[in-house]
């Protein structure tokens, strides 16, 4: 009876270990759908709304879906179809400077920049107020494309990944850095699906690649360490787009 007992608890305790062990996979799961729902105009009524993760995604998703829109309509002139097809293929090249049609220019140097956001917290308030060479291309947690530095053509849809970074860092509030890359410097990328093209200190594995892009997220970008001579930090921002401190503080 012991031997019994102590197998069927020794069978209980596997179950319960492996069940905990796939939560983390279906939460994934539900957090690509609820984003995926979003980006491609969907409604989101097969979401799990009890689930705050999903509900950002789907918002971030619904952010993206806009912004492509948009993007489509200034870089070519004419209004964005109904349906949007996505890139698919892996070989493709991309110039960033095609990709993201807002700009921003340094009133001291009169230069153009492709303009991007990341989403964060305040907690990295002096950090990034130290400019372009505190980013750090190895410190990515969610790394899905890999170690480097990820940023989004839609401020809207970083607001969001900075109001999810709160949930994680009590005391903080969301915050948005607008980034600036040279528009005179050819800037290229591709797209990826499941592998990562930089090394773990985020050091591009291409020399000629700068970033890299999952097809079904077009407006979001990981930029590699090469980037970095071409970056520049124009604002810390708090969610509705005001200045967080002055931006001439800013190193």
């Amino acid at each position: 009876m012991k031997k019994i007992t102590k197998k069927f608890f020794c069978c209980l305790l596997l179950l319960t270990f492996l069940g905990h062990a796939e939560q983390p996979k279906k939460m994934q799961q539900k957090i690509h759908k609820a984003y995926m729902a979003g980006i491609n105009g969907r409604s989101g009524r097969h979401i799990d709304w009890t689930m705050p993760q999903a509900r950002s995604a789907f918002f971030a998703g619904k952010a993206a879906h806009d912004e492509i829109l948009n993007n489509h309509a200034q870089i070519t002139g004419r209004p964005a179809p109904s349906f949007f097809p996505l890139i698919t293929d892996k070989k493709a090249i991309f110039r960033l400077q095609d990709s993201v049609s807002s700009r921003i220019i340094d009133s001291n140097t009169g230069e153009r920049y492709i303009k991007l956001y990341h989403g964060t917290t305040t907690q990295f308030l002096k950090t990034f107020q130290q400019g372009a060479q505190a980013i750090r291309f190895d410190k990515a947690t969610k790394a899905g494309l890999g170690k480097g530095f990820y940023v989004t053509s839609s401020f809207k849809e970083a607001t969001y990944y900075g109001h999810d970074h709160v949930r994680w860092v009590a005391g903080y509030k969301p915050m948005i850095v607008v980034i600036g890359v040279r528009e005179n410097v050819l800037i290229e990328g591709r797209n990826f699906r499941q592998h990562s093209m930089s090394d773990f200190f985020g050091n591009s594995l291409n020399e000629g690649l700068y970033f890299l892009r999952k097809p079904e997220a077009p407006t979001q970008f990981i930029f590699f360490s090469n980037i970095a001579p071409y970056l520049k930090v124009f604002a810390l921002q708090d969610s509705d787009g005001c200045n967080i401190i002055n931006p001439q503080l800013i190193i």
